[in-house]
C-alpha cells in the first residue's frame, strides 16, 4: 500500500495549527537567543567577521523559520498539504510559491552555518598545510603566492551559496514557465537538499579530522595547548551532532523524493497529493532535527566563539603548527642536502689541488728557462 495517494484539498486541520505554531514559537526562541549572541559577539573585521556571520545566519533561519509556520495556511487560502499547482492557472498559486520560496530560503540559510564552519576550517587548513608545502627554487616567487590563500572563508562561503541560489533560481524558472508543477518544485528542492546532506557530511567529516589533528600538535605554551584540548572535544561534539542531523534529512528527503517520483511514474501522472498523516511526520521530523541541531550548534558555539581570547589562540596554533611544519620540513630539506655539500666540497677541494699542482709545474718550467 502506497503512503501517498489522491485525496480531497484539505486546507489545515486544528493539529497542524497547533503542530505550526509551537514549532514557530521554538524558532522565534532561538532567533532572540541568537540575536543576543550576535550583539554580544559582533565583529565585522578579521576572524570575528565568521563568528558574526555565523550568528547571522542561525538569526536568518530562525527568522525565516518562525514567519513561515506562524502565519496559518487557512489565512493565504492554500492547502496544507501541497497540491499540484501550476503557474498562472491555478488558484493560489502565487500564495504557495511565496511559501515554498520562504521555505527554501530558510533551507538554504540553516546549510549556510555548516557551510561558513567548513569554508572556515578549509581555510585555516590551508594556511597550515599549503600547496606545494616548499617552493622549488626557480617558481620561488609563484609558489609564494600560492601558499597564500587567494579566497578567505567569507569569500568560500559566498561562493558556495551563491551556487546554491543559482540552482534554486533555475528550479523557480522552470516553475514559472509551467515545466514544473508546484509538487515537482518541492521534489526538485528534496533532491538538492538530500545532496547538500550528504556533500556537507562527508567534507565536515574530512575537515574536522584534519582541524583535529592541527590542535592536537603541542606547542610550548600550555595556554594553547589546555586551550586546544577543549576545542578538539568541542569541534568533536558539532560534527557528530551535524551529521547525525545530516543522516536524518537524507534519509527523510530521499525517502519523500522516492515515494512521490515512483507513484508519478506509474499514474503517469504528476499531480500527486500526500496522506495527511504521512505529510504532518515528514514536517515534524524535519523541522524538529532542525530545532535540535540549531539550538545544539548553538549551545556549543557559546563555548567557542570568545573574539578577543579563543580567535587570537586559534592564529597563535596556526602560527605555531606552521613554524612546526616548516621547521620540520627546512630540517628534512637540509638532511637531503649535506650529502650534496659534502660532495660538492671533496670535487672543490679536488679541483684546487690540481690546479695548484699544475702551477707547481709551470713554475718549474719558468725556472728552467
Amino acid at each position: 500500500m502506497s503512503i501517498i495517494h489522491f485525496q480531497p484539498n484539505i486546507l489545515e486541520s486544528s493539529w497542524e495549527y497547533y503542530q505550526d505554531f509551537i514549532l514557530g514559537v521554538i524558532y522565534l526562541i532561538i532567533a532572540i537567543f541568537s540575536v543576543i549572541r550576535t550583539t554580544s559577539y559582533f565583529d565585522p573585521f578579521g576572524a570575528g567577521r565568521v563568528i558574526t556571520t555565523f550568528y547571522l545566519q542561525i538569526v536568518l533561519t530562525s527568522i525565516l523559520r518562525a514567519i513561515y509556520f506562524l502565519i496559518p495556511k487557512f489565512t493565504l487560502g492554500i492547502s496544507y498539504i501541497p497540491t499540484a499547482l501550476k503557474a498562472f492557472q491555478s488558484h493560489g498559486w502565487l500564495s504557495s510559491f511565496l511559501c515554498e520560496i520562504l521555505l527554501t530560503l530558510g533551507s538554504i540559510s540553516l546549510y549556510s552555518v555548516f557551510i561558513l564552519v567548513i569554508a572556515y576550517w578549509a581555510y585555516n587548513l590551508r594556511k597550515v598545510d599549503p600547496e606545494p608545502i616548499e617552493p622549488e627554487p626557480r617558481t620561488k616567487s609563484r609558489s609564494r603566492l600560492a601558499i597564500t590563500p587567494r579566497k578567505g572563508a567569507i569569500k568560500i562561503f559566498l561562493s558556495v551559496v551563491g551556487y546554491i541560489f543559482i540552482i534554486e533560481i533555475v528550479n523557480y524558472a522552470l516553475f514559472l514557465t509551467q515545466v514544473f508543477n508546484s509538487e515537482e518544485m518541492i521534489v526538485f528542492d528534496s533532491i538538492l537538499l538530500s545532496i547538500l546532506s550528504i556533500a556537507s557530511l562527508i567534507s565536515l567529516t574530512l575537515y574536522s579530522r584534519r582541524i583535529r589533528l592541527v590542535l592536537s600538535i603541542d606547542s610550548s605554551n600550555p595556554i594553547i595547548n589546555s586551550f586546544s584540548k577543549a576545542q578538539i572535544w568541542r569541534i568533536l561534539i558539532l560534527t557528530i551532532v551535524a551529521n547525525l542531523f545530516f543522516i536524518c534529512r537524507v534519509a527523510v528527503e530521499m525517502a519523500f523524493s522516492i515515494s512521490v517520483i515512483k507513484l508519478m511514474y506509474e499514474n503517469k501522472s504528476l499531480n500527486v497529493l500526500l496522506t495527511q498523516k504521512y505529510w504532518d511526520l515528514y514536517v515534524l521530523i524535519k523541522h524538529s532535527s532542525e530545532l535540535i541541531v540549531l539550538s545544539l550548534g548553538l549551545a556549543i558555539s557559546t563555548n567557542i566563539s570568545a573574539p578577543k581570547h579563543d580567535l587570537q589562540s586559534s592564529e597563535l596554533i596556526i602560527k605555531d603548527s606552521k613554524r612546526a611544519k616548516h621547521k620540520n620540513s627546512r630540517q628534512s630539506k637540509i638532511t637531503e642536502l649535506t650529502p650534496l655539500i659534502k660532495t660538492n666540497n671533496n670535487n672543490y677541494s679536488s679541483n684546487d689541488n690540481s690546479n695548484l699542482l699544475n702551477q707547481d709545474k709551470l713554475n718549474d718550467l719558468a725556472v728552467n728557462d
